[in-house]
């Protein structure tokens, strides 16, 4: 199973495919008030402690059009 990352920062979007099923951070958006728990652990997920990307992310639309994914999330940060 593989999960298409949709990552939206309000100015790209861009995309990665990860193995596993991580549909359960569909929806996380950050910067919008006190993190959770589970915001928390989305975010570890995401950047290490420096604040890097942990996964490599493309702006290339054929990420999404190779179908090569069976789940979705939709995560945004809010600057």
């Amino acid at each position: 199973m593989k999960t298409l990352i949709i990552y939206n920062d309000c100015e790209t979007i861009k995309y990665f495919i990860v193995n596993g099923d991580y549909s359960k951070y569909n929806n996380i958006t950050f910067n919008i008030g006190i993190p959770s728990n589970f915001e928390r652990e989305c975010s570890d997920w995401l950047w290490n402690d420096q604040g890097i990307l942990k996964h490599h992310m493309s702006d290339n639309v054929l990420v999404i059009e190779n179908k090569d994914w069976d789940k979705v999330a939709i995560i945004t940060w809010i600057p």
